[in-house]
C-alpha cells in the first residue's frame, strides 16, 4: 500500500500523465498477484515433496557414510578405499562385493581398507554393517582400456557386473529385470523382497533407502555374515515376531539374526530325504525344494514342499517339525470336508500364507 500511495502522490498534479498512473497500478498489481501465486504454488508443491518423499534425515547414532574415495576403481590394479562418515566403532563389519574386509581400520568418521585387483569390471557393493544396521555405496570397477594392453592381455569391453541401486532411494534404484518372487514386512514397515538374482533387499520405511541384506557373496556357510553368503535359488522369505529374517533356500531354511547379521540353517539339508517328524528342524529333511514359508502369531513356522505335497510345521518355542497338512501322496477324490488335516493330499501346491 506504501508504494501505490507514493507512485500515485508524485505525480496526481499532472493530469497529461494519469494514463501512466494506470499502467504501473496495473503493472504492481500484476507483480503482486504472480508473486502471491508463485508463492502459493510453491509453498503447496513442498508440502506435496514432503508428503510424498521418504525423509533423508538421519538419526545421531545412525551409521552414515558420507564419501568414498576413490569411487572408481581401476580392475588390474585394485585401490586403497577411505570412505568418510559417522559413529563408526570397531564393530562394523566392512564387505566389498561380498567379501568381509578383515584388515579394515575403522575410528569414529573414517574407515580405511585395501580391495585387491578384481576379475569382473561393473557396478560392485560396499557394505558397513553394525549391530543390525547397514549403510551401502556402490562403486565403479573400471577394465583396463584397450589402448593400454600389452599382447596376450585380456580386459572387458561390453558387460560386467551388475547395478543394483544400493545405497539410493527405492524409486531410483534397479532391479535389472530380476522378477520379485517373494515380499515380506517388518514390524517398522520396512519391506523386504527376493529376486532372482538370489538377493534379499530392504526398503527402508522411513528414508525409502534399499540395500542387500542378504546374498552377493561366494560360499554358504553357518555363522558367516548373510551379505557375505551365496544363496542358491531362493523362493520365499518370512519375518519372526522378533524381525529375524528366514529364507527358504533350496531344501533348507535359513535365518538371518536382526542384530548380528549372521546367517544360520534351521531346518532341512541339501539331497536329504523326508523325515523327522518329532525331531528338532535342524536334522530334518524335505525330500524335495521348499516353495514358500509363513509364520502364525506365534511364530510357529509353516513350510511348503509341492514336490513332497505336505506342509510342515516349525515349533516356535521347541523348534519341532511335524506334518501339518498332506500325506506326502497324490490321492484323487480321497479328500472331504472334515478329515483331518494330516489324511488329506495336497496336489502340488504352490503357496501358503
Amino acid at each position: 500500500m506504501h508504494i501505490f500511495h507514493s507512485i500515485k502522490y508524485s505525480i496526481k498534479r499532472n493530469a497529461t500523465h494519469t494514463w501512466l498512473i494506470g499502467c504501473i497500478t496495473t503493472l504492481l498489481t500484476s507483480i503482486f498477484i504472480l508473486n502471491t501465486i508463485d508463492i502459493k504454488v510453491s509453498a503447496f508443491t513442498t508440502l506435496g515433496e514432503k508428503h510424498n518423499a521418504p525423509t533423508s534425515e538421519v538419526a545421531d547414532d545412525e551409521l552414515m557414510i558420507e564419501t568414498v574415495t576413490p569411487d572408481m576403481i581401476k580392475a588390474e590394479t585394485g585401490a586403497e578405499i577411505i570412505v568418510k562418515g559417522k559413529n563408526f566403532t570397531s564393530d562394523c563389519k566392512v564387505v566389498f562385493q561380498g567379501r568381509l574386509m578383515s584388515e579394515a581400520t575403522i575410528n569414529n568418521t573414517e574407515i580405511r581398507f585395501r580391495v585387491p585387483p578384481q576379475n569382473i569390471p561393473g557396478v560392485v557393493t560396499l557394505s558397513i554393517f553394525k549391530q543390525g544396521k547397514i549403510v551401502q555405496k556402490e562403486l565403479d570397477i573400471v577394465a583396463k582400456p584397450v589402448a593400454e594392453l600389452t599382447a596376450g592381455q585380456v580386459t572387458t569391453i561390453l558387460g560386467g557386473s551388475l547395478f543394483l541401486g544400493n545405497g539410493l532411494v527405492a524409486n531410483k534404484a534397479s532391479f535389472n529385470g530380476a522378477g520379485q518372487k517373494s515380499t515380506a514386512v517388518d514390524s517398522k514397515g520396512n519391506i523386504f523382497t527376493i529376486n532372482n538374482f538370489n538377493l534379499v533387499r530392504r526398503i527402508d520405511a522411513v528414508t525409502g533407502i534399499i540395500t542387500t541384506v542378504a546374498g552377493g557373496g561366494s560360499s554358504l556357510s553357518d555363522g558367516i555374515l548373510a551379505i557375505t553368503a551365496s544363496l542358491e535359488i531362493p523362493d520365499s522369505i518370512a519375518i519372526d515376531q522378533s524381525d529375524n529374517l528366514y529364507i527358504a533356500n533350496l531344501e533348507s531354511i535359513l535365518r538371518v539374526d536382526k542384530t548380528t547379521g549372521l546367517i544360520t540353517t534351521i531346518a532341512g539339508a541339501r539331497n536329504r530325504p523326508f523325515g523327522g517328524d518329532g525331531g528338532t528342524a535342524t536334522k530334518a529333511g524335505f525330500g524335495g525344494f521348499v516353495r514358500s514359508i509363513a509364520f502364525d502369531n506365534n511364530d510357529n513356522l509353516f513350510v511348503l514342499i509341492p514336490s513332497d505335497f505336505r506342509v510342515r510345521r516349525i515349533d516356535g518355542k521347541t523348534g519341532i517339525i511335524t506334518t501339518a497338512v498332506g500325506t506326502g501322496k497324490i490321492e484323487v477324490g480321497k479328500n472331504q470336508d472334515g478329515i483331518p488335516a494330516t489324511s488329506a493330499s495336497l496336489i502340488f501346491p504352490t503357496e501358503i500364507a
